[in-house]
């Protein structure tokens, strides 16, 4: 059997990762956690979240590539009628970087094979209408390396 990409095993397990958020702290729980661009299904869910690879540079560095893999989350997220919406929007982007740093942090699901991921922006929309629709994007910088002729090893 074939060993998958490292792209795609990071991938894969950026993915796993987020849908085993849980509520502490400020992680939120997702309804839907898709590799891809969310539905306008996923809005009928009270939280979803997407996530795809916007951009990718591959930088040769003596016998293996340097790569940097930005990856946007999008999100959608219903909040409740007593929630102060500005709040929500926060507490969902903070959960989304508590995970994110934890994903490459020594130990986390990433450790050996992603080492670092950095947010280059995020952004955030409520529904004028209800306020209680929260919408938003928060782009990451993972950076991995792997061997030249071998993209299935690290380093």
């Amino acid at each position: 059997m074939a060993t998958a990409p490292l792209r795609e095993q990071i991938l894969a397990l950026i993915k796993t990762s987020m849908e085993g958020m849980t509520l502490n702290d400020h992680d939120v729980v997702w309804d839907v956690v898709r590799r891809s661009p969310l539905t306008s299904g996923d809005r009928h869910k009270r939280s979803s979240l997407g996530m795809t690879v916007v951009n990718e540079t591959k930088n040769k560095v003596i016998g293996k590539y340097r790569c940097d893999m930005v990856v946007e989350f999008n999100f959608f997220f219903l909040a409740d009628v007593a929630d102060v919406p500005d709040e929500v929007a926060a507490r969902v982007i903070a959960g989304i970087h508590k995970r994110v740093h934890a994903q490459v942090a020594d130990g986390g699901v990433l450790d050996g094979l992603a080492w670092n991921a950095t947010e280059s922006s995020n952004e955030s929309l409520i529904d004028g209408f209800s306020d209680r629709q929260i919408e938003g994007r928060v782009f990451f910088t993972y950076q991995y390396t792997h061997k030249v002729g071998d993209q299935t090893a690290v380093r």
